[in-house]
């Protein structure tokens, strides 16, 4: 059933979205590396439904430095007895920003349990260059395009409307936020939130047996209240805190490889799923930048006039797959047991999140109904295909 999805994602995805427009100006894409994804998720419980909602996953087709192919995109479903069996899946508006959409995958009724289910397409990547001194000298619009309006709104675990960012914001700029260039105003701010923050590199949930469940995070709030937090939290600080000066910026999540550019495929672990950001500048577009990697490197304490690796200039951002600008479907009311990407019908209502392992009882109306819980798993799959071939002129 390939080919009805991959039919329905190409008519789909044919006009990117304004925010997934290559750079242009100061800012580069160069040297291009095609990637094989494999998402995989085990659901512990079987299916009692005779029509159970579908399964919620995070599209985006192309943005600035990356583009998905959709005529490799699948998607199964499998249990105990069942043979892993392909699945047409419909291609939705999810009202998720900057044109992301939601791949809904239906599931057959009554599945005994447990059960897993699978996506996997080709993307590619690219590395950003950018020219420090003639992005420094671009001035501040006179207006902001419409086309970035949702990156200047707090969102799930970026709540860049508390005053706690708003405050910081005239603290750190002393209320002349205009009087220097936005680039060099981002990285300020971007300087204070790495030093307010102190993040213990973590970025993944994991079980007790370290299978990886989702997202560790508990949002930019948290991070900036009690001054630490996760490599996701730190990223959602930084955004919220452009957000909240009034810079457009926004939460990138995807794979990554830290290893050399070959043929490979990473295992579960900590640094298989990275947390980025974004922030938009006129005449260039996106600047991608890694919080984390620039609190390791000190960037804290570095003079925004000078260059900072990994901050714009990213040579390595061609082993980087974004997944979802989202943590969670409608802003995590979606979220099943964790924060991660994808999305059901939560498991209870009110639920927290992560739902703890230990759980033995869930609420239903007024009683508490005995459970024998175990936390779902996601795994990813992240191969290097090469690079792009050069096609000629």
């Amino acid at each position: 059933m390939r080919g009805g999805l991959s039919c329905c994602l190409a008519a789909c995805l044919l006009a990117p979205p304004p925010s997934g427009r290559p750079p242009s100006g100061a800012l580069q894409r160069v040297n291009p590396q095609l990637w094989s994804v494999t998402v995989s998720v085990h659901l512990p419980v079987g299916l009692t439904w005779d029509e159970p909602p579908p399964l919620r996953w995070p599209l985006i087709s192309e943005t600035t430095f990356s583009t998905v192919d959709a005529d490799t995109f699948e998607a199964s479903v499998s249990s105990p007895g069942r043979p892993r069996q392909a699945y047409d899946a419909r291609v939705v508006e999810s009202g998720a920003p900057f044109g992301q959409h939601e791949v809904r995958l239906p599931l057959p009724p009554r599945m005994p349990p447990p059960f897993s289910w699978q996506i996997a397409f080709r993307a590619t990547a690219w590395s950003s260059r950018l020219d420090d001194e003639v992005a420094a000298t671009i001035p501040w619009p006179q207006i902001w395009p419409n086309e970035v309006v949702e990156a200047m709104q707090p969102q799930f675990m970026i709540e860049s409307d508390e005053a706690i960012f708003t405050n910081a914001v005239q603290e750190i700029t002393g209320g002349r936020l205009n009087l220097v260039p936005p680039f060099l105003a981002a990285k300020e701010l971007i300087r204070a939130t790495l030093a307010g923050i102190r993040c213990n590199g973590q970025t993944t949930a994991n079980d007790r047996r370290g299978g990886m469940r989702g997202l560790s995070v508990q949002g930019a709030l948290h991070a900036a209240s009690s001054g630490r937090g996760s490599t996701v939290d730190l990223a959602c600080a930084c955004v919220a805190m452009l957000r909240a000066a009034g810079i457009p910026a926004r939460l990138v999540v995807g794979l990554r490889s830290d290893r050399n550019l070959a043929e490979l495929e990473l295992l579960p672990g900590a640094m298989q799923i990275a947390a980025l950001a974004e922030f938009w500048l006129p005449q260039a577009g996106w600047i991608p930048f890694d919080p984390y990697a620039l609190q390791l490197q000190g960037a804290s304490r570095r003079d925004v006039t000078r260059p900072w690796f990994g901050l714009g200039t990213m040579l390595e951002l061609n082993r980087f797959v974004p997944l979802a600008y989202t943590l969670a479907p409608d802003n995590g009311a979606m979220a099943y047991d964790c924060v991660a990407l994808w999305g059901w019908q939560p498991i209870f209502p009110d639920r927290p999140l992560p739902v703890p392992e230990r759980i033995t009882t869930v609420p239903l109306g007024d009683e508490q109904v005995l459970v024998e819980y175990r936390p779902t798993t996601i795994r990813f799959e992240f191969v290097s295909l090469g690079a792009v071939p050069a096609t000629r002129p």
